[in-house]
């Protein structure tokens, strides 16, 4: 039985071994964006590898609260400037039900955290609940933006349903929420994202609604990180 994870890059014409190093057992291991490898141990420790050369970067090791617990599915992402990491924790809700995107995304339901990639320090993490985080145009974002549907029965005279959707948006830089939402809410899930920087705005759509994200004051978020969007549902 394996007692450690092990990673090696050797060429496969000369079978010569480029690089190799050894990480405990249940170490996470994630490609970034096909050039660089995350590593994150149980213990929080993180690190990036740089595929080619083997050269490795430290990263601030993460706060316990990040992977206490049961932590079920982890993900790695990354728009050039920051490293993200999603630790979703073991959802024991069972009167509710979440439900998944159109659009391309992951499931968060857990921790998010954020390194900057040029000096690895850790920039902030956040605990979030029955999230979907949006990963469609993922770089082009000035936020992380998260989407979940849900339908709760409750038994009253019969069973009702209750179908609910919430948005959330954090801004990348600092981890502010800009905008939390949670409305009743039936569609189907949104189909289209649209950014437009000019306006500036993002707006989701759906074959039925439409909700768009927008600063309260366009001057103001140029160099205020923590302003407001509010929503424009039609």
């Amino acid at each position: 039985r394996p007692s450690k994870t092990v990673l090696r890059l050797v060429n496969p014409l000369t079978q010569a071994e480029r690089w190799k190093f050894e990480f405990p057992l249940g170490t996470f291991v994630s490609l970034l964006d096909g050039e660089e490898l995350l590593i994150v141990s149980r213990e929080g420790k993180a690190e990036r590898i740089e595929i080619v050369t083997g050269h490795r970067s430290m990263l601030a090791t993460l706060p316990t609260n990040a992977l206490s617990g049961h932590r079920d599915h982890k993900y790695a992402l990354t728009d050039g400037d920051k490293i993200y990491f999603v630790a979703n924790k073991l959802d024991t809700e069972r009167h509710i039900h979440h439900f998944g995107e159109t659009l391309q995304s992951i499931p968060a339901h857990g921790s998010v955290s954020a390194w900057n990639r040029s000096d690895g320090g850790l920039i902030w993490s956040r605990e979030l609940q029955h999230q979907n985080l949006i990963v469609e145009r993922f770089r082009s974002l000035p936020v992380l933006l998260f989407v979940s549907r849900s339908s709760e029965q409750k038994r009253r005279k019969g069973k009702i349903h209750h179908a609910m959707m919430s948005v959330q948006a954090i801004h990348k830089e600092s981890g502010t929420v800009l905008h939390d939402s949670t409305n009743p809410n039936a569609q189907s899930g949104f189909h289209s994202l649209e950014l437009n920087p000019n306006e500036p705005s993002i707006e989701l759509k759906s074959y039925s609604l439409r909700v768009k994200l927008r600063p309260r004051d366009h001057s103001a978020t140029q160099t205020a990180p923590d302003a407001t969007p509010s929503p424009d549902n039609n």
